[in-house]
């Protein structure tokens, strides 16, 4: 007898499921103005990852958000575990992460040319279990969304098992 859906990961982001690319459908388009609010510089992305299936999925060992262009506006950073406080203010030292170009695979399935490692790594998942992780994003030198002046902009998360990768790629879109 066959499992159906042995092990099936979802994510989704700002309310809307991100369906994985070898699932064909269209790449959601989410407004800017559900991930951030009016003159903040930066931004954090929050992915619900879900296991659907009736087994364990076994552990992501890397992770990595995808951008479309070299001189996309929106850069992955990473927050330092020390925050420090200034004039009531809570203020956590960030660091960029290292960009690289994508892979030609994934540029040419994704059409997206630069590549970042998140620092997230997940134990295995079972069956019915959530994990939360976050992405944050700097939204450009001025604390504006002009910063974001292309209109859509394309990204993918890529989640990596020692079986294979799982793409998902969605938009953001700035309110026009």
């Amino acid at each position: 007898m066959a499992k159906s859906h042995q092990s099936r990961l979802t994510v989704s982001l700002a309310g809307t499921e991100l369906p994985e690319l070898s699932l064909g459908a269209p790449a959601p388009i989410i407004s800017l103005e559900k991930l951030i609010e009016p003159g903040e510089r930066f931004f954090t992305l929050h992915f619900i990852l879900r296991n659907e299936g009736v087994e364990v999925l076994e552990a992501i060992s890397h992770m990595y958000f995808l951008t479309g262009q070299h001189d996309c506006p929106l850069v992955p950073v990473t927050s330092k575990n020390t925050a420090y406080k200034s004039a009531n203010v809570y203020i956590s030292p960030i660091e960029y992460l290292h960009q690289m170009d994508a892979s030609r695979d994934d540029r040419e399935r994704l059409e997206l040319h630069d590549q970042f490692r998140l620092p997230n790594t997940l134990s295995p998942i079972p069956p019915g279990a959530v994990e939360l992780f976050n992405v944050y994003l700097d939204n450009g030198p001025a604390p504006s969304q002009e910063a974001f002046v292309r209109g859509n902009q394309k990204f993918a998360l890529s989640i990596c098992t020692q079986r294979r990768p799982y793409y998902f790629p969605f938009e953001i879109q700035k309110k026009r």
